[in-house]
């Protein structure tokens, strides 16, 4: 039996008030067709976000299974990816920009 059948996924990544909203629906997209494992999206905000990159987030969210973890203020990629680290539950962590 292969036990690879049991194995989940967890993307991890990170946005911030200059992500690209474009770019992060094509990253998401991306990890849905490349991925054939159960997929958990960990998406950590890294302080404010304008109104754009917070619809794309929502457009995410709405595709997959999506956790967004917000952080008040922008503390940068290390803090917010440890942060993210923190709601994994899959077997394997992969990052996405």
């Amino acid at each position: 039996m292969n036990n690879l059948a049991f194995v989940t996924v967890s993307a991890l990544g990170s946005v911030y008030s200059k992500s690209c909203p474009i770019q992060l629906k094509t990253a998401v997209q991306s990890l849905l067709i490349g991925c054939s494992f159960p997929l958990e999206i960990i998406l950590v905000v890294d302080g404010y976000i304008p109104p754009a990159l917070n619809d794309s987030i929502d457009c995410v969210a709405a595709i997959s299974k999506t956790k967004i973890i917000k952080l008040p203020s922008n503390q940068g990629l290390g803090v917010a990816l440890s942060a993210g680290l923190k709601h994994v539950s899959g077997d394997i962590i992969v990052r996405f920009d």
